[in-house]
């Protein structure tokens, strides 16, 4: 009997941990990101192009279009489109009917849309700048909304009133608007070399946390509840072209 109750223990016990994903182990990663700003007037229209190999093995790719419309010299606020391939979700935690075993689904070529609403308040002084990003994404793929608050400081080096390298630290984080819950966290470090007034490029670092959740319809399916993290260093290149 007590035989019996071992086996049904331990059977139970490996039942649920294929259940249940594993915390991703910490790795660095891969991005290049390319910004292309062309202004007219009181409008900028920007684009900007994302890749980056990420943690568990997945590929990101990102492309946002829009235009900025200049209220002040020190708020501005803009309307983007975005495409995005290879973002995972929590439904993405599913059972294979054919293998009957729990994986994460592969959405590297998985397209989702978005519509994004940008407010950039920011404060300028003589060699820095301050900045306050406000972003409110809404999925089209599974009508998810987001908040996506930014925190930036950006210092100038000078020559001839013009800049010829900034360096810059940024906090951002990504906030699900349905239950409240932060699901990734950046912090950014990096500098840019400015070649002229049109073309700049530098490097960045960033510390990149990131959490995913179980779901409802998984807890009534198991009777369980998860979350599992990843945490990451993501070493990064950039080009600015300005118009």
């Amino acid at each position: 009997m007590i035989k019996f109750f071992l086996i049904l223990l331990l059977s139970s016990s490996t039942f649920a941990a294929g259940n249940v994903p594993d915390n991703i182990a910490p790795t660095n990663e891969g991005e290049l990101r390319l910004r292309y700003l062309q202004s007219i007037d009181q409008y900028t229209l920007y684009s900007e192009i994302q890749l980056a190999n990420q943690s568990d093995n997945r590929e990101f790719k990102s492309v946002l279009a829009g235009s900025y419309y200049r209220f002040y010299d020190n708020l501005r606020a803009g309307l983007f489109y975005q495409r995005q391939y290879g973002v995972r979700h929590n439904e993405d935690w599913f059972k294979d009917p054919a293998s009957a075993v729990w994986h994460w689904r592969n959405a590297d070529h998985r397209g989702e849309d978005s519509a994004v609403l940008d407010i950039s308040p920011k404060m300028a002084f003589e060699n820095f700048t301050v900045e306050f990003k406000f972003r409110y994404e809404h999925g089209f793929f599974n009508s998810q909304n987001f908040l996506r608050p930014r925190l930036g400081l950006t210092y100038f080096w000078l020559g001839d009133n013009e800049p010829v390298a900034s360096a810059f630290v940024q906090a951002e984080n990504l906030i699900q608007l349905k239950n409240g819950k932060t699901e990734q966290r950046w912090l950014y470090i990096g500098g840019l070399y400015h070649y002229n007034t049109t073309f700049q490029i530098g490097a960045y670092k960033v510390k990149n946390w990131q959490q995913w959740n179980s779901t409802a319809e998984y807890a009534a399916t198991t009777g369980q509840s998860y979350s599992v993290e990843s945490n990451s260093r993501v070493y990064g290149i950039m080009l600015i072209v300005k118009n």
